[in-house]
């Protein structure tokens, strides 16, 4: 009888420790498949925030130019970054591109509605600082020389966008020229 009591103790001892080091298991694995998600950061990078006002990015130049060796048109801008986006770029060591956006009207005429990407010219610690990128917006080769004439005069209705991520646009200039013609007066 001792025997028998002595075994049904051992077994029971046995589930006992069996169950405790199963549910030592499964709040090991519950923390960590939860500690991903209390330990996860958002990566940081250019957005909206860092602009906070409209002389965060202010472009000083806005023109067109041909380029007969590509058939592109070349919209060539000069920038100023205030403290804020500069700091920003400059203290992450960030990266930001420029892209534009031609004019509806004028889509059919361009290969494709937005300018190929450029990367934005390296930035330095100066509030007077002003940046230029000369941005390429590939044109159809069908395209006559009257009509690209036409492009280079009339600068108005384009958009510029400043990005460091593509999803998230940072910044947006729409009718860029309009609204440096209007800081010009």
């Amino acid at each position: 009888m001792r025997l028998k009591k002595r075994i049904t103790l051992l077994l029971f001892s046995i589930i006992i420790s069996s169950c405790s080091n199963n549910d030592q298991a499964i709040n090991k694995e519950t923390s960590l498949k939860a500690s991903p998600t209390t330990i996860s950061q958002s990566e940081e990078f250019l957005t909206g925030k860092n602009f906070p006002d409209a002389d965060s990015f202010v472009v000083t130049k806005f023109a067109l130019s041909y380029n007969e060796f590509d058939n592109s048109i070349i919209i060539s801008v000069s920038y100023k970054l205030d403290s804020t986006p500069r700091n920003f770029i400059l203290n992450g060591n960030h990266s930001y591109y420029l892209f534009a956006t031609v004019p509806v009207k004028l889509n059919d005429y361009f290969e494709s509605p937005n300018s190929e990407v450029t990367e934005g010219e390296k930035l330095i610690d100066d509030d007077n600082a002003e940046y230029q990128v000369h941005i390429k917006a590939p044109l159809k080769k069908e395209i006559n020389k009257n009509k690209i004439e036409s492009i280079v005069k009339n600068p108005n209705e384009y958009t510029l966008t400043l990005y460091e991520k593509v999803d998230y646009p940072a910044k947006k200039v729409v009718n860029v020229f309009e609204g440096l013609e209007l800081l010009n007066k």
